[in-house]
């Protein structure tokens, strides 16, 4: 029964700020996450959206340095789910304090999080830094080729550094070594009379990662 801007403020104050403060800080906080509008009314008429949206308000308005979060998206609507991380990703980018997001949703991780814990069992199974990931995964190729002289083709990519890993049809997997453009590999298949007729990026999701871990690991790291 109690109103949105009321519960914040008092959370507030449970926090330490004085009271005339904690007010000021639960109006700027609703305001905040977007719920200005209805920070009179009562939290048990919000939404579930709302009322996450709440707790977000709650958890910031006494400006703390490091901020938990729970499933912060569970039970969410697409647009709301959206609205939650945009919401999140403001709040890190600030850089004004840490986040530790707990959540099963690897979506939600990816999106919000530059490092990564994966625990199985209760015991870390993996630890990985995200942003290292997609670095590597940038040197990452996979290709399908067609022409007479594939094996020329391979030999002269790996006199350069790169890594192959020849597979059936025309496939091969490739990692290229730092300072090594793409365009080059055209190059060397023009030379070889060798056609590149399709070339991606392999990127592992967090879900492999998470997936390789569950299967891999005794829970000890």
């Amino acid at each position: 029964g109690m109103s949105g801007v009321h519960f914040v403020r008092l959370m507030a104050e449970l926090a330490g700020l004085p009271a005339g403060h904690a007010l000021e800080r639960a109006h700027e906080a609703f305001f905040y996450v977007g719920l200005g509008e209805v920070r009179y009314r009562a939290v048990g008429t919000y939404s579930l959206g709302m009322k996450q949206a709440a707790k977000l308000a709650q958890a910031i308005a006494h400006g703390p340095k490091l901020l938990f979060l729970d499933e912060p998206t569970n039970g969410l609507d697409p647009p709301a789910r959206a609205r939650m991380i945009q919401l999140i990703q403001e709040i890190r980018d600030r850089g004004d304090l840490h986040l530790l997001l707990s959540s099963h949703l690897l979506r939600d991780v990816e999106d919000c999080c530059d490092q990564v814990l994966i625990l199985k069992d209760g015991n870390v199974a993996a630890f990985c830094n995200l942003e290292e990931e997609r670095r590597a995964n940038r040197r990452f190729l996979e290709l399908e080729t067609r022409g007479e002289n594939n094996g020329s083709f391979l030999e002269a990519v790996e006199k350069l550094g790169c890594e192959t890993a020849p597979g059936a049809q025309g496939r091969v997997k490739l990692i290229l070594p730092d300072g090594l453009e793409v365009r080059r590999l055209y190059e060397i298949a023009a030379d070889q009379n060798v056609q590149i007729r399709r070339l991606n990026r392999k990127r592992d999701s967090l879900e492999d990662i998470f997936l390789k871990a569950m299967e891999t690991a005794d829970g000890r790291v």
